[in-house]
């Protein structure tokens, strides 16, 4: 294993990866997980990474995205914490669960099909099915 440190850079090397940073601007790392390999890269205000069974990828603080590797569960931030949107589906597409956010409004729906409107985060109205 090496590993260099001279403030603001800093390389690691070792048998289960790698990462160079240069703080607080730019970072990229490889590291070996038991599925594969997981990958980041960050060059401010630019990130992507990916890791077997997900990926993400934004331009902070603008927008940040976030999936599995099915799309089933996947998650969107606009401006954070403006707006915020979650949603997991089914392998057949069926919508099980979601959470929006925007500015002080929230709204989520359960698996049992509960849906649950937030203001302020104090519930005002909740549905069931």
């Amino acid at each position: 294993m090496t590993h260099l440190w001279l403030m603001p850079y800093e390389r690691l090397k070792s048998p289960q990866g790698s990462s160079t940073s240069f703080l607080p601007l730019f970072s990229r790392s490889r590291r070996k997980v038991e599925e594969g390999e997981k990958k980041d890269f960050w060059l401010l205000p630019f990130a992507r990474g990916t890791a077997p069974g997900e990926s993400y990828h934004g331009v902070l603080p603008f927008y940040f995205s976030s999936s599995d590797q099915d799309h089933l569960h996947k998650t969107f931030n606009l401006l954070w914490p403006l707006f915020r949107r979650e949603v997991t589906k089914s392998p057949s597409g069926e919508v099980l669960e979601y959470k929006r956010r925007f500015l002080i409004f929230s709204e989520s729906k359960d698996e049992d099909g509960t849906r649950v409107f937030r203001l302020l985060g104090i519930p005002i109205v909740e549905r069931t099915k």
